[in-house]
């Protein structure tokens, strides 16, 4: 399964763990992205006809998601490509529920998105994550390549 990813530092430290299952699965992941540059990345994927059939996105660590990123986003990807978002787990970060609550409404929007409750799960596992409580670490990075692997098997098995 043909998979591109595009994401910030989160998903830079699970790059290798995504690898590591599929070598089909490119990423293209930065420290302190935030959705604009993503929305550029994306676009140019997109007219340069180099979007893969799924896509995860990992965005939303560093700042707010806004509703018209998103739609460009979800614009460039079209419809027939699934899109698998991660939603966010950053714990004291004002930004962190709102991202996620637009997130929701998008997923009963797109029928082609699909969330990943990256949020639920990290929650009940501090000890998955550094000192920052933000960047996880490999056990935390394993559990987040897992819960990718089966929320995206879950689809394709419907």
């Amino acid at each position: 399964m043909n998979f591109k990813a595009v994401g910030d530092s989160v998903m830079l430290d699970t790059a290798p763990y995504l690898q590591e299952i599929n070598n089909h699965f490119i990423v293209d992941a930065k420290v302190g992205r935030q959705t604009h540059d993503a929305v550029s990345i994306v676009g140019n994927w997109s007219d340069t006809d180099n979007l893969a059939p799924n896509i995860l996105v990992g965005i939303g660590t560093n700042g707010t998601i806004k509703q018209q990123e998103l739609e460009q986003m979800m614009q460039s990807f079209g419809r027939k490509r699934q899109v698998f978002w991660v939603n966010s787990y950053v714990p004291n970060r004002p930004w962190q529920d709102e991202n996620n609550q637009l997130l929701k409404k998008a997923n009963r929007q797109y029928k082609n998105l699909h969330v990943i409750d990256w949020y639920s799960k990290a929650k009940q596992h501090p000890e998955w994550f550094a000192s920052d409580g933000v960047h996880p670490e490999p056990e935390g990075n394993r559990q987040y390549v897992r819960l990718l692997v089966e929320t995206t098997a879950a689809i394709y098995h419907d």
